[in-house]
């Protein structure tokens, strides 16, 4: 198969840089959707409307993955669903401008939902298809870094564009670097078909049996997105009861991000040294009691310190699980596998908010970390069985 031989690392480069913009973008919602959106009285409590906006994009673009990613693998071309989707989700910033209901919010969400999901696995299989067969989980690595960054960035910078009176502004600026990015994917990055990082299958094998561990890993990265996700819809929440404003509810959410940023790299290189399953597994065992541990926050400080240690302990779930799928993958198969991970990751940002939203409304903000870290729990015995 054909494989990008001539400036790899600057397609790499490239790649990594659209997916922080693409963060970023994404990370701007994360303060300006709660702050913005007019409730509907006959829809019930704003936290859930809150967490129905968040969950339906969240809902299309797991949806859209795996059609995306088998659709891919079958046409041989992986560029231009990546510079398709991170337009699309550039041009859905402009919606937002238009009306701040929930339902056309909603319906908004679920435009960059798709957006999203035409980007993020193909993406992740461009990656795949440049990085070095021995290096892979630093690859990888340093490309869920840029993500980070765009995630840890674009909180603050939507609290600061609200808190100014202007932000319709922060819309605009999501539409801008969208579009800029979209540009220079499609300008300077070339296209690619797969190459296999596992030397067990063979380039002449067709469709391939997709292993079981792949979905056991969509598995623990369905962890991590809940994780990120169910803290979204309680914004209004915890400024009520434990006094946390826009700004320090952004520090809270982006310290989940900040640590996740300074451990993905070595994540990485652990996983090309080591090797991923140990790390999977100790990642979504020490993620189940930091989710657990989590409603014992009393103020911004702690909830920021929560939020923390659940990036350490997630950390040694991404990075390592997605080169575990890298390099079981079949050759002809690989944008469906990555679709699969990402998918896992999308569906736990879709349950997450919805779900927040509901249970907060009955009882306590802490209720839903307290049953996902239990749920949690139930995954380390499964994945050790799948994985030995």
């Amino acid at each position: 198969m054909k494989r990008v031989k001539n400036n790899r690392r600057l397609a790499l480069l490239l790649l990594s840089i659209g997916r922080l913009v693409d963060a970023l973008t994404n990370g701007l919602m994360i303060t300006l959707l709660p702050y913005t959106l007019t409730p509907l009285s006959f829809l019930g409590n704003r936290d859930f409307q809150i967490g129905l906006a968040f969950s339906i994009g969240s809902i299309v673009s797991t949806l859209a993955q795996p059609i995306i990613g088998r659709r891919a693998d079958r046409v041989g071309r992986v560029k231009p669903w990546v510079v398709g989707g991170i337009a699309l989700t550039g041009i859905s910033m402009l919606l937002f401008l238009t009306r701040s209901d929930t339902i056309s919010y909603t319906l908004f969400r679920a435009i960059q939902g798709l957006g999203i999901g035409l980007s993020v696995p193909t993406a992740l299989a461009l990656v795949a298809i440049l990085a070095h067969s021995r290096k892979v989980g630093s690859t990888v690595g340093g490309y869920i870094t840029f993500r980070m960054v765009g995630f840890l960035i674009g909180p603050p910078i939507g609290a600061w564009f609200y808190e100014i009176g202007h932000p319709a502004r922060g819309f605009v600026f999501g539409f801008a670097i969208s579009m800029a990015a979209a540009l220079l994917i499609g300008w300077m990055v070339p296209d690619a078909q797969p190459v296999s990082h596992n030397p067990s299958v063979s380039s002449s094998q067709t469709r391939s049996k997709i292993p079981t561990i792949v979905y056991v890993l969509a598995a623990a990265q369905f962890v991590i997105g809940a994780s990120v996700s169910m803290f979204a819809p309680l914004a209004v929440r915890l400024k009520h009861e434990l006094g946390v404003g826009p700004m320090a509810f952004s520090y809270a959410f982006s310290a989940f991000l900040v640590v996740r940023l300074a451990c993905q790299m070595p994540a990485g290189w652990l996983a090309d040294r080591i090797g991923p399953r140990r790390m999977v597994l100790f990642g979504v065992g020490s993620t189940a009691l930091a989710l657990l541990g989590f409603p014992m926050a009393t103020n911004s400080w702690t909830l920021a310190l929560g939020r923390a240690v659940q990036g350490l302990t997630t950390s040694f779930i991404t990075t390592p699980g997605l080169a575990w799928g890298i390099r079981v993958a079949p050759e002809e198969r690989l944008n469906e596998v990555m679709s699969y991970m990402t998918t896992g990751f999308g569906l736990g940002l879709a349950v997450g908010p919805v779900t927040a939203g509901l249970l907060s409304g009955i009882g306590s903000w802490g209720i839903p970390f307290t049953i996902m870290g239990f749920a949690t729990l139930l995954l380390v015995p499964f994945l050790f069985i799948r994985s030995s």
